[in-house]
């Protein structure tokens, strides 16, 4: 019994020996670094203010100083009311019953209290420490880094109809541990995606699951509304920006660049003949405008026989490969430039076949908006500069063989280039009649752009009834004259 009464006894007095006597206080915080934007918990030790074990006292915010490189030793209270920060009490509170631990936590600390690489420096001055002499100066000290948040795009370059996926690492995001959190929902828009136009967007933001404070957001890209439906409008050669608002006037920010490469065309073969058919191959991964779906292309393909030619959907080989092919038949049923219906052009021999891409998305800012890329093949002929056989018209618009004295025609004749450099041209026209006595004579200078085809049409009225050859042909000019072409021929019979 005699060991039993000393244990109670002992058990009886600890609390009473505990705070008998006065003890010294002592600060820390909850981290060893603080960034901007972080939350901060002050804890503070101070046993003899512990003064009634069955309730949580309090200490005031007055009894609480700071100084930064923006205050100094200025009291918490008054902090608080110049800086706008917020706090989770109004007062330091006791942990708990009878702890004699004082808590009180700064709700994202802001530029306002201090400037990243300075420090904070927290002060109490205890009026009752140990060995009840005159107060002390308690003080902990805690720097301020650089902030922790890590902004990862899932490629350093997109096209521009790209989907950009952005991760953010920001553990100071992860404001409910028990729940997925939002950026950019409910807790206001604090990451921003910005063209260099000056067009943002505010992408949502999922963190990935509970309490990870990584958070994943995707936006989709586009250079023309009409195309594709995007959330931020851009062009080849800008730079898209991500900006991470951590506390007023500090954020972090990375870029990633929009590429655009110059698409090409082609056929699958030099020269063709007639019913061949044309394979054309166009590459341009700046089209692949869906990573979910095939995408098409149009090129536009003519002959000098077919001046207006036809457009050619071309389909993309599969799915995000930014290759695309279209089928194209060529046939020479009749002659004239009036087109077949379908993916069927008219040709003829010799006649030079063009297909033309524009380029939407050219890769420099310096150029134009889009560029046109051509190909060529040829049909039975290695001349680049064609000139069609004269097709004589009447008022109608018909090919005609016959014509009455007196009665106005057309002759008719196109020309293709098929260079890629300007070519000058001179265009001449000879009608003779069955003696070879020439009817008529003129010509037209002009010049062809690289892979362009023009009609030239020229009025005649045959005054006499007899059977007319006409001539037409290319010179390069008349001062030194160089053929550009074989002479073509036609017959018309005037009655």
């Amino acid at each position: 019994m005699l060991r039993l009464s000393i244990v109670l006894s002992i058990i009886i007095l600890l609390p009473i020996l505990q705070y008998s006597h006065a003890t010294s206080a002592f600060l820390a915080t909850d981290k060893d670094e603080v960034s901007l934007g972080d939350d901060l918990t002050i804890m503070l030790a101070e046993p003899d203010v512990n003064i009634d074990s069955r309730s949580m006292e309090r200490i005031p915010l007055a009894k609480i100083f700071l100084t930064t490189d923006k205050f100094d030793e200025t009291s918490l209270d008054k902090v608080l009311s110049r800086t706008g920060i917020s706090v989770n009490h109004p007062f330091l509170q006791e942990t708990g019953f009878n702890t004699g631990v004082f808590e009180i936590t700064l709700e994202s600390i802001s530029s306002n209290l201090v400037s990243r690489g300075s420090q904070i420096q927290i002060i109490y001055f205890d009026e009752t420490p140990a060995g009840s002499g005159s107060a002390i100066r308690v003080q902990t000290v805690i720097p301020v880094v650089e902030g922790k948040v890590a902004i990862i795009f899932d490629r350093s370059e997109y096209s521009v109809f790209g989907t950009v996926e952005i991760k953010l690492i920001a553990d100071m995001f992860n404001i409910n541990r028990n729940k997925i959190d939002t950026v950019n929902t409910l807790t206001g828009s604090r990451v921003a995606v910005t063209a260099s136009s000056g067009e943002t967007y505010y992408p949502p933001m999922f963190e990935t699951g509970l309490s990870t404070g990584t958070f994943i957001g995707k936006l989709q890209l586009t250079s023309d509304q009409n195309e594709k439906k995007g959330d931020l409008i851009v062009r080849g050669g800008d730079r898209i920006k991500v900006s991470v608002s951590i506390a007023p006037g500090f954020e972090v920010s990375d870029l990633a660049t929009i590429t655009t490469t110059l698409g090409s065309i082609a056929f699958d073969k030099a020269t063709y003949s007639i019913g061949d058919s044309v394979k054309i191959t166009v590459n341009d991964r700046d089209e692949n405008k869906d990573d979910n779906t095939i995408d098409t292309v149009q090129a536009r393909v003519w002959s000098n026989t077919s001046i207006k030619g036809l457009v050619l959907t071309l389909q993309e080989t599969e799915v995000s490969s930014g290759v695309f092919e279209g089928i194209l038949t060529i046939s020479s049923d009749w002659k004239g430039i009036i087109l077949l219906k379908g993916d069927t052009l008219l040709i003829s021999d010799n006649d030079i076949l063009i297909a033309q891409y524009g380029d939407r998305t050219v890769p420099s800012l310096t150029r134009a908006k889009m560029e046109n890329l051509f190909t060529k093949a040829l049909i039975g002929t290695d001349s680049e500069i064609i000139l069609s056989d004269p097709l004589v018209l009447d008022q109608d618009g018909q090919n005609i063989t016959s014509i009455k004295v007196g009665s106005n025609v057309t002759v008719q004749a196109s020309i293709t280039n098929a260079r890629a450099s300007t070519q000058n041209f001179n265009y001449v026209i000879h009608i003779s009649d069955s003696n070879g006595f020439t009817s008529n004579l003129s010509f037209i200078i002009g010049a062809l752009e690289p892979y362009q085809s023009i009609i030239i049409d020229r009025l005649w009225m045959p005054e006499a009834r007899d059977t007319f050859t006409i001539r037409v042909f290319l010179w390069s000019d008349f001062d030194d004259p160089l053929a550009l072409s074989n002479v073509m021929e036609s017959m018309l019979k005037v009655v």
